[in-house]
């Protein structure tokens, strides 16, 4: 058995959707939401491996295509001193994928959201801006990348993504 992988072309169909709009009722506020829908397959793909080492064929969503996604965001900008704050809260949402076109389950994402939390503050002249923010409010625990090796040597492997994490900013605009 070898590790090397052939990439092979196949018949595949691809349909879908996506939307976005953003809407600011007036200065100190801003709202956006997004959705997309995708229906794809790809035809006559050999997927999981059986116990004789013969794959077997059939037709697999392709890696990474949740059938569904969305975003949202709220800003909210208020006066503040001679300058400006803003707060916004925004995230996003996938609904199931697989990290292989095999549709394996030990590399099966479930469907998860993730939340973050900004504030920044703008001096008068809006060049210079300052901020912190929290991503992945929730701490949610969920996959990136994965692999599955299960036919070759037992193992499958999924690489998580970013935990709960605290940033800060420093921008200037030329």
């Amino acid at each position: 058995l070898s590790l090397n992988a052939i990439v092979l072309n196949a018949d595949a169909t691809h349909k879908g959707a996506e939307t976005e709009i953003e809407w600011a009722p007036n200065e100190a506020w801003r709202l956006g939401l997004g959705v997309s829908y995708v229906d794809a397959i790809v035809k006559h793909v050999a997927g999981l491996i059986d116990f004789n080492f013969k794959p077997e064929f059939g037709d697999y969503i392709p890696p990474n295509a949740p059938s569904w996604s969305g975003n949202a965001m709220i800003r909210y900008t208020l006066p503040a001193g001679t300058g400006k704050l803003a707060l916004q809260v925004d995230g996003n949402y996938l609904t199931k994928f697989w990290f292989n076109i095999g549709d394996a389950p030990s590399v099966e994402q479930p469907a998860y959201g993730v939340a973050n939390a900004r504030v920044s503050y703008t001096p008068a002249g809006g060049k210079f801006e300052i901020g912190a923010s929290v991503e992945n409010l929730t701490d949610k625990h969920y996959g990136v990348m994965g692999f599955d090796n299960t036919g070759v040597n037992g193992l499958a492997q999924r690489y998580p993504g970013m935990p709960r994490w605290f940033k800060m900013h420093v921008n200037y605009r030329f």
